[in-house]
């Protein structure tokens, strides 16, 4: 009898018991298994966020699943904490944003698009923020430069109306940071 590769076999639960399988695991089972079931998982969190039904898909490279998988942490609603890519970003200024004052320091809220990849196709999935501190370095008519105080940031799920991706929402940071007095300089 020839050797048989494993297969990850599914069967809903809400219908009479058909069991199909879903791919052939070729090389390490243990963590193909893992990975199916993950992006699987996170296919049932995204799912009831989309109009329109998704299925797993017959190739799903490891970036995708990866992206998949923050999609759906942010549909729950957790926040993600990470790294912003560069020191230094650039806006583009639009019709009726206030205007930011150079060398002045604000808490800014950049908000993108979240769109997943799953196979060949890309569906929309929602609109995370990413809030970070910076100084403006440079304004002219189009564009903003801005030098972040710490490339540290906290994402999360944005469900603002009419926000179009690329947006940057700000809030001037007036309040120097206040020090308590020690009991010995209060005498």
């Amino acid at each position: 009898m020839p050797a048989c590769a494993p297969q990850l076999y599914l069967a809903p639960g809400y219908r009479p018991r058909t069991i199909a399988p879903v791919a052939a695991i070729n090389g390490e089972p243990d963590r193909e298994i893992t990975a199916m079931a993950r992006t699987a998982n996170a296919l049932n969190i995204v799912q009831p966020h989309l109009p329109h039904r998704l299925l797993m898909p017959a190739g799903l490279t490891a970036d995708q699943a990866r992206r998949l998988d923050w999609a759906a942490r942010l549909l729950e609603g957790q926040p993600i904490r990470g790294t912003w890519p560069t020191s230094q970003i650039t806006v583009n200024l639009h019709e009726g944003e206030p205007r930011l004052a150079p060398d002045q320091t604000y808490h800014f809220c950049l908000i993108r698009d979240l769109d997943i990849e799953l196979g060949d196709h890309s569906v929309h999935a929602c609109q995370y923020a990413g809030v970070i501190d910076g100084v403006v370095k440079s304004i002219d008519d189009h564009e903003v430069r801005i030098r972040l105080l710490d490339t540290r940031t906290t994402i999360f799920r944005f469900t603002g109306d009419n926000v179009t991706d690329g947006t940057v929402l700000s809030r001037a940071l007036t309040h120097p940071r206040q020090t308590q007095s020690t009991p010995e300089e209060a005498e």
